[in-house]
């Protein structure tokens, strides 16, 4: 079971704000469905998820209202068998998202989590309202603490650093062409050994989808996997 702390969340009661008007990078919808595909450096699929808004939260926080969606993530092999379910929350506060580091780079790295009770806290990936070239975004930590059978296994630090709308451009996707931002960033992955990775992701405010695109290279800046969004 999977237990996220987000530094901004503090429960309380129903409050009324748009989902509509808070952020364009994200559908707050209920029952709204977003596909993705992920494929190795050469191409090939590793495994499918489908992302299923269960619920719309709208609330009071000792900060302010706040917009929390609930998501269902539903993780598939190339043969299309179940190998991952889980949940996590997406929040729009002052028309910023807070969206956690894991689930915004994909599920290949849920999926290697699959059989472990985890404790994962820190800070969200801030997205605003309003992208602008040239801008950057601020850092995020998270740590995470593995457990299997009431023994810990697990101890991992992915840190998020320097964030940067790099550009705004068409983005191709099968016959559909998306106008997007294009941001990148450094994630350092701590365990015995750091590793360290590029992250390049693409965004669009076409229909509330949002993300759309991330590609994540090595330090000697080779592809090594890349996730998209499934175009009908």
């Amino acid at each position: 079971m999977r237990k996220l702390i987000l530094t901004i969340i503090t429960w309380g009661i129903v409050v009324g704000i748009s989902a509509q008007n808070c952020n364009p990078y994200f559908p707050f919808e209920k029952g709204r469905v977003l596909k993705y595909q992920h494929f190795d450096s050469k191409g090939k699929l590793i495994n499918s998820s489908r992302h299923t808004i269960r619920e719309i939260n709208q609330l009071e926080t000792a900060t302010g209202p706040l917009l929390g969606a609930n998501v269902e993530l539903f993780v598939t092999d190339q043969e299309g068998d179940s190998i991952l379910t889980h949940e996590y929350q997406v929040i729009c506060k002052d028309d910023v998202l807070f969206m956690d580091v894991m689930d915004i780079i994909g599920p290949q790295l849920t999926v290697s989590f699959l059989h472990m009770d985890l404790d994962i806290k820190g800070d969200a990936l801030i997205i605003p309202n309003k992208l602008v070239v040239g801008t950057q975004l601020p850092d995020a930590q998270t740590f995470i603490q593995g457990s299997a059978k009431g023994v810990n296994v697990l101890s991992m630090e992915f840190v998020v650093k320097q964030r940067r709308v790099e550009g705004k451009e068409q983005l191709k996707i099968g016959e559909k062409a998306f106008d997007s931002f294009r941001l990148s960033y450094k994630m350092d992955v701590l365990m015995t050994i750091k590793k360290s990775f590029k992250v390049v992701q693409w965004f669009t405010k076409e229909n509330n989808i949002g993300l759309i695109r991330t590609e994540i290279y090595n330090p000697f800046q080779r592809l090594e996997g890349y996730s998209q969004l499934v175009v009908k």
